[in-house]
């Protein structure tokens, strides 16, 4: 699969809007603080790092496809925050996560159908997908 390369330094210098929308989206979620939660494309960890700190209990999980925000991300990594060079078109989770969050990312994404097969496996039963300006329910598209 094609990926794109970015310098994860730059983009947090240059990413203050899509912080915006992506802060917004997380004060819609409701959590508990013990959810494990998974940020697809997290770019430079910012926004995976805020979702950490709303599940002391639980774990959060970024992945993305460029080494370059990976590298940026993993400066973030703390007990319960772990970040992965990973394309969402190869992971291969089964049942971990009650949110799947995104943001900014999915437009990347060639084949969207894979994505959401990939998703529901992902996801425990009952998960939810956030993504900006919706909420998926990824079960329906089993």
């Amino acid at each position: 699969m094609e990926t794109y390369e970015f310098n994860g330094e730059k983009y947090k210098k240059a990413s203050r809007h899509q912080k915006e929308w992506g802060t917004r989206l997380i004060l819609e979620l409701n959590l508990t603080g013990k959810e494990s939660i998974l940020d697809l494309g997290c770019g430079d960890g910012v926004l995976t790092e805020q979702l950490s700190l709303l599940v002391p209990e639980g774990k959060v999980v970024g992945i993305d496809a460029s080494e370059g925000m990976i590298k940026t991300a993993r400066q973030l990594e703390k007990y319960n925050l772990q970040f992965y060079h990973m394309d969402m078109a190869d992971m291969a989770f089964k049942e971990e996560f009650d949110v799947i969050f995104s943001n900014a990312a999915l437009h990347w994404v060639k084949d969207h159908s894979l994505l959401l097969r990939h998703s529901h496996a992902a996801l425990k039963p009952g998960g939810t997908c956030f993504q900006p300006f919706r909420r998926l329910r990824v079960s329906a598209y089993k």
